[in-house]
């Protein structure tokens, strides 16, 4: 995943999800909307399956980055 990508998802999962889910929540709520806690569990549910997501792909990407870097380390110590 390029770098660009990784950038907006954690935007979108840690800024727009959250904001998004707020706001919702507080026009369903204000319109009385019928079932506005279930949309809203639903949507809380998203924003932290996706951030779970992207938290999983950092973890794993920073480990394979470690792993490059002693790699490219041991080359130059035995070159």
């Amino acid at each position: 995943m390029s770098s660009k990508v990784y950038d907006f998802l954690r935007w979108f999962s840690a800024i727009f999800l959250p904001a998004l889910t707020t706001f919702v929540g507080v026009v369903l709520t204000a319109l009385h909307v019928e079932n506005a806690e279930t949309i809203i569990t639903i949507m809380a549910g998203f924003t932290t399956f996706m951030n779970a997501i992207v938290g999983v792909n950092k973890i794993s990407y920073d480990k394979k980055q470690a792993q490059q870097l002693t790699t490219f380390n041991n080359t130059i110590e035995e070159g």
